[in-house]
């Protein structure tokens, strides 16, 4: 299991992570954030101020990530 760790360190609010059932806004305000990127996503940046975060991937070696949970429109 992989997941992309994403820690925003500038962005604006015309800024968001887009999959096809949902759309957020990753506020630079000290959280992380894993992202499942097997799934089709994109960025988009509609604001006038550059984007800059900390990307790492993670691979789960030793199950930590069991207890991740994607968010899901109901």
């Amino acid at each position: 299991y992989a997941v992309r760790l994403h820690i925003p360190i500038e962005t604006n609010p015309g800024c968001f992570f887009e999959t096809r059932d949902e759309r957020a806004f990753l506020p630079a305000d000290g959280s992380a954030y894993f992202i499942d990127v097997s799934r089709e996503h994109r960025v988009i940046n509609s604001g006038t101020a550059m984007r800059y975060h900390l990307v790492a991937n993670v691979i789960d070696t030793n199950a930590f990530t069991q207890f991740h949970q994607f968010h899901t429109k109901t």
